[in-house]
Protein backbone atom coordinates (compact mmCIF):
# COMPACT_ATOMS: atom_id res chain seq x y z
CA UNK A 1 0.00 0.00 0.00
CA UNK A 2 1.32 3.51 -0.71
CA UNK A 3 2.78 5.17 2.36
CA UNK A 4 1.38 8.61 1.49
CA UNK A 5 -2.16 7.68 2.52
CA UNK A 6 -3.21 9.39 5.78
CA UNK A 7 -3.75 6.15 7.71
CA UNK A 8 -0.36 4.79 6.69
CA UNK A 9 1.39 8.08 7.45
CA UNK A 10 -0.16 8.21 10.93
CA UNK A 11 0.77 4.59 11.65
CA UNK A 12 4.38 5.12 10.60
CA UNK A 13 4.59 8.36 12.57
CA UNK A 14 3.31 6.57 15.68
CA UNK A 15 5.94 3.84 15.25
CA UNK A 16 8.72 6.43 14.93
CA UNK A 17 7.47 8.25 18.01
CA UNK A 18 7.57 4.99 19.94
CA UNK A 19 11.16 4.38 18.84
CA UNK A 20 12.13 7.91 19.86
CA UNK A 21 10.43 7.50 23.22
CA UNK A 22 12.53 4.39 23.85
CA UNK A 23 15.65 6.44 23.10
CA UNK A 24 14.57 9.13 25.58
CA UNK A 25 13.96 6.50 28.27
CA UNK A 26 17.49 5.20 27.66
CA UNK A 27 18.84 8.72 28.21
CA UNK A 28 16.83 8.97 31.41
CA UNK A 29 18.48 5.82 32.77
CA UNK A 30 21.89 7.34 31.99
CA UNK A 31 20.98 10.52 33.88
CA UNK A 32 19.85 8.47 36.88
CA UNK A 33 23.17 6.63 36.88
CA UNK A 34 24.93 9.98 36.93
CA UNK A 35 22.86 11.05 39.93
CA UNK A 36 23.75 7.85 41.81
CA UNK A 37 27.47 8.39 41.12
CA UNK A 38 27.26 11.95 42.45
CA UNK A 39 25.52 10.82 45.62
CA UNK A 40 28.14 8.12 46.14
CA UNK A 41 30.87 10.74 45.78
CA UNK A 42 29.22 12.88 48.45
CA UNK A 43 28.94 9.96 50.83
CA UNK A 44 32.63 9.10 50.44
CA UNK A 45 33.68 12.71 50.96
CA UNK A 46 31.67 13.01 54.15
CA UNK A 47 32.94 9.72 55.57
CA UNK A 48 36.64 9.99 54.76
CA UNK A 49 37.54 13.68 54.47
CA UNK A 50 35.40 15.98 56.59
CA UNK A 51 37.77 18.83 55.86
CA UNK A 52 36.77 18.83 52.23
CA UNK A 53 33.30 20.18 52.92
CA UNK A 54 34.08 23.04 50.55
CA UNK A 55 33.88 20.54 47.72
CA UNK A 56 30.25 19.87 48.45
CA UNK A 57 29.17 23.03 46.71
CA UNK A 58 30.55 21.79 43.41
CA UNK A 59 29.00 18.36 43.91
CA UNK A 60 25.63 19.87 44.71
CA UNK A 61 25.97 21.91 41.55
CA UNK A 62 26.49 18.69 39.64
CA UNK A 63 23.37 17.26 41.24
CA UNK A 64 21.38 20.32 40.23
CA UNK A 65 22.62 19.92 36.66
CA UNK A 66 21.42 16.30 36.69
CA UNK A 67 18.08 17.40 38.12
CA UNK A 68 17.69 19.89 35.28
CA UNK A 69 18.57 17.23 32.75
CA UNK A 70 16.05 14.81 34.24
CA UNK A 71 13.34 17.46 34.14
CA UNK A 72 14.13 18.16 30.50
CA UNK A 73 13.98 14.46 29.67
CA UNK A 74 10.66 14.01 31.44
CA UNK A 75 9.25 17.00 29.55
CA UNK A 76 10.34 15.32 26.31
CA UNK A 77 8.55 12.14 27.34
CA UNK A 78 5.38 14.13 27.98
CA UNK A 79 5.68 15.80 24.58
CA UNK A 80 6.13 12.45 22.84
CA UNK A 81 3.09 11.08 24.68
CA UNK A 82 0.99 14.03 23.53
CA UNK A 83 2.22 13.64 19.96
CA UNK A 84 1.42 9.92 19.94
CA UNK A 85 -2.11 10.59 21.17
CA UNK A 86 -2.66 13.27 18.51
CA UNK A 87 -1.25 11.09 15.73
CA UNK A 88 -3.37 8.16 16.91
CA UNK A 89 -6.51 10.30 16.88
CA UNK A 90 -7.05 10.00 20.61
CA UNK A 91 -6.42 13.70 21.31
CA UNK A 92 -7.30 16.83 19.35
CA UNK A 93 -4.44 19.20 18.46
CA UNK A 94 -4.55 22.54 20.26
CA UNK A 95 -3.35 25.22 17.82
CA UNK A 96 -1.80 28.29 19.41
CA UNK A 97 0.10 31.24 17.95
CA UNK A 98 3.86 30.57 17.98
CA UNK A 99 6.65 33.06 17.26
CA UNK A 100 9.18 31.17 15.16
CA UNK A 101 12.30 32.93 16.46
CA UNK A 102 11.24 32.40 20.07
CA UNK A 103 10.55 28.67 19.67
CA UNK A 104 13.82 28.13 17.77
CA UNK A 105 15.70 29.82 20.60
CA UNK A 106 14.00 27.56 23.14
CA UNK A 107 14.90 24.40 21.21
CA UNK A 108 18.53 25.45 20.74
CA UNK A 109 18.74 26.14 24.48
CA UNK A 110 17.45 22.63 25.23
CA UNK A 111 20.10 21.20 22.91
CA UNK A 112 22.83 23.30 24.55
CA UNK A 113 24.79 20.42 26.09
CA UNK A 114 24.76 18.48 22.84
CA UNK A 115 25.80 21.57 20.85
CA UNK A 116 28.78 22.11 23.17
CA UNK A 117 29.84 18.45 23.05
CA UNK A 118 29.75 18.45 19.26
CA UNK A 119 31.45 21.88 19.10
CA UNK A 120 28.79 23.20 16.74
CA UNK A 121 28.32 26.91 16.10
CA UNK A 122 24.65 27.92 15.64
CA UNK A 123 23.50 31.27 14.28
CA UNK A 124 19.96 32.07 15.41
CA UNK A 125 17.50 34.15 13.39
CA UNK A 126 17.02 37.77 14.48
CA UNK A 127 14.00 38.45 16.64
CA UNK A 128 11.09 39.10 14.33
CA UNK A 129 7.34 38.58 14.41
CA UNK A 130 6.87 35.60 12.10
CA UNK A 131 3.91 33.91 13.77
CA UNK A 132 2.19 30.65 12.93
CA UNK A 133 -0.78 28.89 14.50
CA UNK A 134 -0.06 25.23 15.21
CA UNK A 135 -0.08 22.70 18.04
CA UNK A 136 2.89 23.96 20.11
CA UNK A 137 3.97 20.50 21.31
CA UNK A 138 4.07 18.99 17.81
CA UNK A 139 5.87 22.04 16.45
CA UNK A 140 8.45 22.07 19.24
CA UNK A 141 9.07 18.34 18.79
CA UNK A 142 9.46 18.76 15.02
CA UNK A 143 12.11 21.45 15.42
CA UNK A 144 13.86 19.48 18.16
CA UNK A 145 14.19 16.43 15.91
CA UNK A 146 15.48 18.47 12.94
CA UNK A 147 18.04 20.45 14.91
CA UNK A 148 19.06 17.47 17.05
CA UNK A 149 19.80 15.39 13.96
CA UNK A 150 21.83 18.09 12.23
CA UNK A 151 23.79 18.93 15.40
CA UNK A 152 24.70 15.25 15.80
CA UNK A 153 25.92 15.12 12.21
CA UNK A 154 27.76 18.47 12.22
CA UNK A 155 30.65 17.99 14.65
CA UNK A 156 32.93 21.05 14.56
CA UNK A 157 30.62 22.57 11.97
CA UNK A 158 28.36 25.60 11.63
CA UNK A 159 24.57 25.78 11.39
CA UNK A 160 22.55 28.82 10.39
CA UNK A 161 18.82 29.18 11.02
CA UNK A 162 16.53 31.69 9.35
CA UNK A 163 12.80 32.31 9.27
CA UNK A 164 10.55 33.79 6.61
CA UNK A 165 6.90 34.62 6.33
CA UNK A 166 4.28 37.29 5.85
CA UNK A 167 1.33 38.18 8.14
CA UNK A 168 -1.54 35.84 7.36
CA UNK A 169 0.55 33.77 4.96
CA UNK A 170 2.63 30.60 5.13
CA UNK A 171 5.96 30.58 6.90
CA UNK A 172 9.22 28.67 6.65
CA UNK A 173 12.20 27.75 8.82
CA UNK A 174 15.50 27.17 6.99
CA UNK A 175 18.24 25.23 8.74
CA UNK A 176 21.56 25.22 6.87
CA UNK A 177 24.71 23.20 7.53
CA UNK A 178 27.46 25.23 5.89
CA UNK A 179 29.58 22.17 5.05
CA UNK A 180 27.36 19.75 3.14
CA UNK A 181 30.05 17.06 3.33
CA UNK A 182 29.13 16.57 6.98
CA UNK A 183 25.67 15.29 5.99
CA UNK A 184 25.22 11.82 4.45
CA UNK A 185 24.16 12.30 0.83
CA UNK A 186 21.34 9.77 1.21
CA UNK A 187 19.93 11.19 4.45
CA UNK A 188 16.67 12.47 2.94
CA UNK A 189 16.05 9.44 0.74
CA UNK A 190 16.57 7.07 3.65
CA UNK A 191 14.34 9.17 5.89
CA UNK A 192 11.63 9.24 3.21
CA UNK A 193 11.74 5.46 2.82
CA UNK A 194 12.57 4.42 6.36
CA UNK A 195 10.70 1.12 6.01
CA UNK A 196 13.54 -0.01 3.75
CA UNK A 197 16.35 1.02 6.13
CA UNK A 198 17.84 -2.04 7.86
CA UNK A 199 18.00 -2.07 11.64
CA UNK A 200 19.46 -0.46 13.61
CA UNK A 201 18.24 2.76 12.01
CA UNK A 202 20.74 5.61 12.53
CA UNK A 203 19.44 8.20 15.00
CA UNK A 204 19.71 11.06 12.51
CA UNK A 205 17.72 9.14 9.88
CA UNK A 206 14.98 8.28 12.38
CA UNK A 207 14.90 11.89 13.62
CA UNK A 208 14.47 13.37 10.13
CA UNK A 209 11.91 10.71 9.20
CA UNK A 210 9.90 11.60 12.29
CA UNK A 211 10.22 15.34 11.60
CA UNK A 212 8.92 14.79 8.05
CA UNK A 213 5.79 13.08 9.30
CA UNK A 214 5.22 15.50 12.15
CA UNK A 215 5.46 18.34 9.64
CA UNK A 216 2.64 16.69 7.70
CA UNK A 217 0.60 16.48 10.90
CA UNK A 218 1.13 20.25 11.27
CA UNK A 219 -0.20 20.83 7.76
CA UNK A 220 3.26 21.61 6.36
CA UNK A 221 6.25 19.74 4.95
CA UNK A 222 9.98 19.17 5.38
CA UNK A 223 12.24 19.02 2.36
CA UNK A 224 15.77 19.66 1.24
CA UNK A 225 16.18 22.96 -0.56
CA UNK A 226 17.39 22.58 -4.12
CA UNK A 227 19.49 25.21 -5.84
CA UNK A 228 20.65 26.80 -2.59
CA UNK A 229 24.11 27.99 -1.65
CA UNK A 230 26.96 25.91 -3.00
CA UNK A 231 28.39 23.34 -0.57
CA UNK A 232 25.53 24.03 1.88
CA UNK A 233 22.94 21.51 3.05
CA UNK A 234 19.61 23.21 3.78
CA UNK A 235 16.36 21.81 5.14
CA UNK A 236 13.17 23.84 4.77
CA UNK A 237 10.30 23.34 7.20
CA UNK A 238 7.24 24.85 5.50
CA UNK A 239 4.34 25.77 7.77
CA UNK A 240 0.73 26.78 7.22
CA UNK A 241 -0.59 30.35 7.63
CA UNK A 242 -1.38 31.55 11.13
CA UNK A 243 -5.04 31.79 10.13
CA UNK A 244 -5.25 28.13 9.10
Amino acid sequence: MPTDQPADTSALCAELLLAYQSSVVHDLRGDLNGLLLTLDFLRRQMANRPETASLFGESLGDMDHVRTSLTRTLNQLEAVGHARRVVGGRETPSPLEQNLATVIGDVVHLLGDRVRRRNVSISLPPERDVVIRVDPVLFHLTLHRILGALVDLSKNGEIRISVAGQPGGPAAVRVSVLDAKLIPPDLMSRASNIDGVPAPVPHAVAAIALAMRLAQQLGGSLRRESGGEENTFTLVLELPPATA
